[in-house]
């Protein structure tokens, strides 16, 4: 994918790194650095979606804390990789 492309009515508006996290079988955390695409719909919805997933439906989730249903990440939810590792 490169800037400016179409999935569905989003565009990619930018290609930026952040972290992502994986679990091992004893439940401990692995960060490493991850590309996303910062999508952008024509109504102004904002998603974020790892680089290596093609589907809308695999955009970043997060579950807010009142509430059981899941959301849809925003750009300023985005992991910022200044931090260290």
């Amino acid at each position: 994918m490169n800037v400016g492309d179409k999935i569905k009515t989003f565009e990619v508006k930018k290609i930026v790194d952040g972290y992502a996290v994986t679990y091992d079988a004893q439940g401990r955390k692995t960060r490493y650095v991850a590309q996303y695409l910062l999508l952008l719909s024509d109504d102004g919805q904002e998603r974020i979606l790892r680089a290596d997933k093609k589907s809308l439906n695999d955009s970043e989730k997060f579950l807010p804390t009142f509430g059981h249903k899941s959301k849809f990440k925003t750009w300023n939810m985005l992991a910022n990789t200044s931090d260290k590792i």
